[in-house]
């Protein structure tokens, strides 16, 4: 069997099996319960009609068919520089989980309007991926061991606070609403009761499609 072989299954296992144990963890814990047909391709080769490339280092959920895919990995220009590589982001648990996530926020608010929503998606599905691996950083196996996303640090990537500005691209703004939700479950003695809260606090966001990341802490505080 070829090496690429051999990862294309131990690719595919890894991200069914964190799936089944993903979906079991939200019913046994949460009460919430997959309902609808959820389609996953691992090492999908896709393109990017844009610019004509391949997409690469990628995985994402679609809500048009309600689909995961996960996209073969290649070398990244900034791990070129520091002399390593990104693993499949298949082969990563918290990836899985955060993918997966984002499946969970459009079955709980599936029609938002405010392209805000999209950073509290964002910030969802890593603090589930967190609560899931009972820690605050995303990415260490894909990246070989760095973190793509730290839920714990109060400094992003870009070296700047976190703290919320308007019109943010949608994974700054959540590492805002990820990291304030993560320190709010260090300090409360009930952390299934806080992750409860806050997926019913998704969920009342559906009431109002333009509902903004205001409305989500509106929603956190008023619990």
């Amino acid at each position: 069997v070829s090496q690429s072989r051999y990862n294309d299954v131990i690719e595919q296992s890894n991200v069914y099996y964190y799936l089944k144990d993903y979906f079991t963890f939200l019913d046994r814990k949460l009460g919430f319960r997959v309902d609808q047909y959820l389609k996953v391709t691992t090492n999908r080769q896709l393109r990017d009609e844009t610019k004509g490339k391949k997409l690469k280092n990628n995985a994402f959920f679609n809500p048009l068919d309600v689909s995961l895919s996960f996209l073969p990995a290649t070398n990244n220009l900034l791990f070129k520089l520091l002399g390593g590589k990104i693993n499949r982001s298949g082969f990563d648990p918290s990836v899985v989980v955060h993918e997966a996530s984002h499946y969970l926020f459009h079955h709980l608010f599936p029609n938002a309007v405010n392209e805000e929503i999209g950073g509290v998606n964002e910030g969802f599905a890593d603090y589930m991926a967190n609560i899931y691996l009972n820690s605050p950083k995303l990415g260490l196996v894909m990246m070989h061991g760095q973190t793509l996303r730290d839920s714990s640090a109060q400094i992003d990537k870009n070296g700047k606070l976190k703290s919320y500005e308007p019109n943010m691209e949608v994974h700054d703004l959540g590492e805002r609403v990820s990291y304030a939700l993560w320190k709010t479950r260090e300090v409360v003695a009930d952390k299934d009761e806080m992750d409860r809260m806050v997926i019913d606090a998704v969920a009342d966001l559906s009431r109002n499609p333009y509902s903004s990341v205001h409305d989500f802490k509106v929603n956190m505080l008023e619990r």
